[in-house]
């Protein structure tokens, strides 16, 4: 299937976008209960969501670290209702035999011919992109009254560049040169569309204000740890 296949499926609800940043860790494991998701990459083997929406920009997020390319699910990707992948001839393979759909979607980097009033299956992003980018875009997709970030920090906290999950290992496996000043503006470009639509676009984090960042995370990292978890 294809990503316009969800056309409007929560049509006028909140839609929460929820990354595996370290902002992601600050939040009881159920906060997210009950609420709409997406959640990115690994962010389901973090958040207890229900019916939750996955977007994958690898299918290898899907599998254990000793299963990459097999069919051998974490066992958590079961939860997830309405998973979406990029579309490439691994990722088609990999999935055609699945139980469950997968909806699919091709990319530009053209991200400055993005228009959220056009509904399409292909998805925009910076030359330097990041999973943000085409969340917000499946968010617009669905129908969402309005959209809340938490998790897509686009920088590093105390030297994390991710939120507290389940090691599988997958993370050892990757040798990424992360550019967060393009996930950032790239972003930015997207959100504007929305807001010229009409869609609110918030950053839903408990941090207060941009001064002393890392003081802050680390504060309310251990309170977080301490009462949470």
């Amino acid at each position: 299937m294809v990503l316009t296949d969800l056309s409007n499926t929560f049509q006028g609800q909140p839609i929460f976008i929820l990354g595996t940043g370290p902002t992601l860790s600050l939040f009881p494991e159920n906060y997210f209960k009950g609420k709409t998701c997406i959640l990115l990459n690994n962010a389901y083997k973090i958040v207890k969501s229900d019916g939750p929406i996955g977007l994958f920009h690898s299918i290898d997020y899907l599998y254990d670290t000793e299963s990459f390319g097999k069919l051998m699910p974490y066992a958590g990707c079961q939860v997830i209702d309405y998973p979406i992948v990029k579309l490439n001839k691994n990722t088609f393979d990999v999935v055609s035999d699945a139980k469950f759909p997968f909806y699919f979607y091709y990319y530009s980097h053209e991200i400055d011919a993005f228009d959220a009033n056009i509904i399409s299956n292909k998805i925009y992003y910076s030359k330097d992109g990041s999973s943000l980018h085409a969340a917000l875009q499946v968010a617009n997709i669905m129908g969402a009254s309005e959209i809340y970030i938490c998790g897509c920090d686009a920088r590093t906290f105390s030297g994390n560049h991710y939120g507290s999950y389940p090691d599988d290992g997958f993370r050892a496996k990757e040798n990424v040169a992360r550019d967060y000043d393009a996930y950032t503006a790239g972003a930015v470009s997207i959100i504007k569309s929305l807001y010229r639509k009409g869609t609110p676009v918030n950053y839903l984090s408990p941090l207060i204000g941009y001064n002393s960042l890392e003081y802050q995370f680390d504060q309310f990292s251990a309170l977080a740890d301490k009462n949470h978890y």
